[in-house]
């Protein structure tokens, strides 16, 4: 007879070498448990993924200043104060005598909600049709203005 050891396929279940069931779950759990630095990369990539996300979906969902303060006066949808260019823009057109347009106090509470500057506010009050287009600029933003009793104050903001 041969020292040779047994084999699966050649030894009876009698000569096959038996662990116990402490060597077996100690072997079968060493090879399911992945080591702990593992599990910290992977937990910190999933949160660094979920944070990314939550920073991308609030860029992009931001709203303009001139698309906030036409929401915060509940005039979305209006014809006559409507945002422009992505946001960009903003556009009044107020009523005259002979043309429909926004209210002034749509109009104030759009300004006020954008903190216009009362001395440009007061500009804008003060303008004659004769006066032609008048400007200014305030925090980033320029404004561009005419007035003609006929057509109302006809009014573009940008930034």
């Amino acid at each position: 007879m041969t020292s040779e050891s047994p084999t699966p396929e050649t030894a009876s279940s009698a000569e096959l070498p038996i662990a116990s069931h402490a060597e077996v779950d100690e072997a079968s759990t060493a090879r399911r448990r992945p080591p702990v630095k593992w599990l910290v990369v992977g937990v910190g990539i999933v949160v660094a993924l979920i944070v990314g996300i939550i920073v991308i979906l609030n860029v992009v969902s931001a709203k303009s200043p001139f698309e906030a303060a036409i929401e915060d006066c509940n005039l979305e949808g209006s014809a006559y104060i409507r945002v422009g260019d992505d946001g960009d823009t903003l556009l009044i057109d107020t009523q005259g005598d002979d043309s429909p347009g926004a209210r002034f106090t749509d109009t104030a509470c759009v300004l006020v909600a954008l903190g216009v500057p009362d001395s440009t506010v007061a500009r804008m009050d003060s303008t004659r049709a004769m006066d032609g287009v008048q400007s200014d600029e305030f925090d980033g933003i320029k404004a561009q203005w005419s007035y003609h009793p006929d057509n109302g104050l006809d009014l573009i903001l940008t930034r």
